[in-house]
């Protein structure tokens, strides 16, 4: 079995779909999950590929962003409470 090596244009559309997927699943999810490991297996990456990757691009491991996402969400529900 041959693999074909990706263009580095090709690595950065793949990981850029692989980040906006993510995106989408914790908007999706974020009220229920917490875990890396959730979001992994619904990426079908390992939880090790997803927080290299995510981190990589982003500058923040995907438990800080699904940690961020809730923490802004109480920040509304708080803000929007009379």
């Amino acid at each position: 079995v041959m693999l074909k090596r990706l263009s580095p244009l090709e690595k950065q559309t793949k990981n850029l779909d692989l980040m906006d997927r993510f995106n989408q699943l914790v908007e999706e999810n974020y009220r229920k999950e917490h875990r890396v490991e959730f979001y992994a297996k619904n990426l079908k990456v390992t939880p090790k590929a997803l927080t290299m990757q995510i981190t990589r691009m982003a500058q923040h491991s995907p438990r800080h962003m699904i940690h961020a996402r809730v923490l802004l969400e109480a920040k509304r529900l708080l803000a929007f409470s009379h």
